[in-house]
């Protein structure tokens, strides 16, 4: 359910570009940031903060006007005015910060995520993860009388504990750095939001483990995983279970729309991390064969998603992931033929997400299956989207591509894949490659 908008603090608009702007925020951006999340925080406590605080209401006008500028329908020149409302934001916020007023931390931190949302929409992902670590290490120096209310805190920790896993699950090699302590505590007002909670917890808790002990066995150290790791590994493996069939319960009950999407959309991230979590510390790609049902579900989910939202524009924008990684993740890692295949169609039809762009992901994507299924096709004599016939067992092993690495050069649209497969047997060496993609 939408959360109630604030009216514009007309006073403090400087002209009527700056009063568009702030219309345009509340009425649509707001809104679109919200796809795939609670609208409290974008619709309810981001404007409420504006009201009282100049920064905040520079930060706000410089999302707006640089995502005016991206939409197609729009005819005027949106783009100076976003940077220099952004210069004036940060230009600000370094001075209240430095005079130590009595909301400092709490303006600085929703700065901080307006500051994360403008990098991300100008594809500067180094600078969003800048203003991440520092959102993370201001709410870290916090004391709870510098919160307005609680509430406002809940919010804003629930938003950077999903920035901060996307950083984590998006760069591939970095931990989540938001301490699990901020999360802990049962934040959830009924029983949908403390089950999401607890998903998300979950999910950031598992990338730790992959990110920080799991990927060291997996890829860097040749025999079988410590004792102590694999017991992780199946405690994670179990609770992923609970969590997948609790959610399948919550799904089943009367919820509104925004509700079911959202049960949904953790749904989809909880199947997509029981398949990373069964394979994280062993070579064996073909240990994922045994997902096609898993794999099934995470596809049909996302089509009925998509569907939903096929009266969305061509530049709709969310801040964060929602079906790209999933679907990225299903086309890589699932090796028949056809349901891969179905993954990659609609990873094409996908919106924004964040730093998630499905043209990129859905070009990587098809190039790992050209790779994997060539010399199946080469021996058929056919080309690779003929392999529909295959099963699992059309991809052996030693073509499977266990991990893809990726950098980007957006101005000349190449994006560099370092991956790496083990073509001498489990007990080899890696063989790592690198090629350029257009897209």
């Amino acid at each position: 359910m939408q959360a109630a908008i604030s009216s514009h603090p007309a006073q403090y608009l400087a002209d009527g570009r700056s009063r568009l702007c702030f219309d345009f925020f509340r009425g649509a951006v707001a809104r679109e940031f919200s796809r795939h999340s609670d609208a409290s925080f974008w619709g309810g406590s981001v404007l409420q903060v504006a009201h009282d605080s100049r920064p905040v209401r520079h930060a706000v006008l410089a999302v707006a006007a640089l995502r005016r500028s991206r939409d197609a329908r729009s005819h005027t020149p949106f783009a100076p005015f976003a940077e220099a409302e952004y210069s004036r934001a940060l230009r600000d916020m370094a001075a209240e910060i430095s005079d130590g007023g009595p909301n400092a931390a709490l303006n600085a931190i929703t700065c901080a995520i307006l500051f994360i949302a403008f990098e991300v929409l100008r594809e500067n992902e180094i600078g969003a993860l800048g203003h991440l670590e520092s959102a993370i290490r201001i709410l870290g120096q916090t004391q709870k009388g510098d919160w307005r209310q609680e509430s406002m805190r809940v919010r804003v920790v629930r938003l950077l504990a999903r920035l901060d896993l996307d950083a984590s699950l998006y760069l591939g090699v970095r931990a989540p750095g938001l301490p699990v302590s901020e999360l802990s505590s049962k934040v959830g007002t009924d029983e949908l939001e403390h089950l999401l909670d607890a998903a998300n917890l979950l999910l950031r808790r598992a990338t730790y483990f992959k990110r920080a002990i799991a990927d060291d066995y997996r890829y860097r150290q040749l025999g079988d995983a410590p004792i102590q790791a694999l017991d992780q590994q199946n405690q994670f493996l179990e609770e992923y279970r609970l969590m997948e069939s609790r959610l399948r319960t919550l799904g089943g009950l009367d919820y509104n729309e925004d509700q079911r999407r959202r049960i949904s959309l953790q749904q989809i991230q909880v199947k997509m991390g029981l398949t990373m979590m069964h394979g994280c510390l062993h070579r064996e790609e073909s240990l994922y064969d045994a997902f096609e049902g898993t794999f099934g579900e995470i596809v049909q989910i996302c089509e009925e998603i998509l569907m939903q939202d096929a009266s969305a524009s061509e530049s709709a924008f969310t801040l964060e992931r929602g079906l790209i990684h999933p679907l990225y993740w299903t086309a890589s890692k699932c090796r028949n033929p056809s349901l891969r295949r179905r993954a990659l169609e609609l990873l094409r039809r996908c919106p924004r997400e964040g730093v998630w762009i499905a043209e990129i992901q859905a070009r990587v994507a098809e190039r790992v299956i050209e790779i994997e299924e060539q010399p199946i096709a080469r021996f058929h004599g056919h080309g690779v989207s003929e392999n529909l016939g295959l099963g699992y067992g059309g991809v052996h092993e030693f073509l499977r591509i266990h991990s893809a690495d990726l950098t980007f050069d957006k101005m000349q649209r190449v994006i560099y894949m370092t991956y790496q497969t083990c073509p001498n047997g489990l007990d080899g060496y890696w063989h790592v490659s690198l090629e350029a993609l257009k897209y």
